[in-house]
């Protein structure tokens, strides 16, 4: 049995910033092993990511968590992953390990140092993918427009205005437009994904306390309540 990852370091560049209830949300050009999903990553203090904004490319390590709702452990991203370290990075790596330098030199006495023999070619390793600023400006001026659209309704003051025109704007921008698109059926109350069961054909994932968060919206398999049994195969990976 293959003993998981606890802790991971990875440079990947910030794909969306905003927040979701009291926390902050970032999101990383990134996966955890075996995932289709960007890593997201949570927080309650602002000052861990003051500074860093969308595109910028630090160095990060995360610990793993707490697990998630209805997840059994059996994949990394069943877990809920901290922020230990954000900073930038003092050199070049690619997913979660650690670029390696080759082997030491040997010193010797009164002479230049001397490598050992080293068949295996030095890895290369790729840059950062370029941010794309034209689909930054595209994206920008999308959230702009839909605000606009919002507020034009509204008797407001300038000052008003402009004030919620940039919040409404801004969370467009970071909220919606800039999330990835999630599965079907995707509870988004409780950010995680619904499996379908084989039995009842309804989609859903269980909740802490046992009940099963069900799908019962427009193309649902099958009407349920809160109480109803969830069934899946195996655990869901969360987003």
């Amino acid at each position: 049995m293959t003993t998981q990852a606890t802790e991971y370091t990875f440079v990947a560049a910030i794909n969306s910033k905003g927040r979701q209830g009291g926390n902050w949300k970032l999101e990383f050009d990134w996966k955890l092993p075996g995932s289709k999903f960007p890593f997201l990553l949570y927080g309650r203090e602002d000052s861990d990511i003051e500074g860093w904004n969308v595109g910028d490319t630090p160095q990060v390590t995360v610990a793993q968590g707490n697990l998630k709702s209805g997840k059994t452990g059996q994949y990394p991203s069943d877990f809920f992953y901290d922020l230990v370290s954000m900073e930038i990075p003092d050199g070049p790596l690619v997913g979660r390990e650690p670029r390696t330098t080759g082997p030491h030199p040997t010193f010797v006495k009164d002479g230049p140092p001397v490598m050992p023999d080293y068949d295996e070619p030095e890895p290369q390793w790729p840059a950062p993918p370029p941010v794309d600023h034209i689909q930054a400006r595209i994206e920008k001026g999308m959230a702009f427009n839909a605000a606009v659209a919002l507020l034009a309704q509204q008797r407001l003051s300038l000052p008003v205005l402009f004030s919620r025109l940039r919040q409404l704007r801004d969370a467009l921008l970071h909220g919606v437009i800039r999330v990835p698109v999630a599965p079907p059926h995707f509870c988004y109350e409780h950010e995680t994904e619904r499996v379908q069961s084989p039995r009842t054909g309804a989609w859903g994932h269980r909740l802490p306390d046992g009940k099963g968060c069900v799908d019962t919206g427009a193309g649902a398999a099958a009407p349920a309540t809160g109480g109803a049994e969830v069934e899946a195969t195996g655990p869901a990976e969360g987003p």
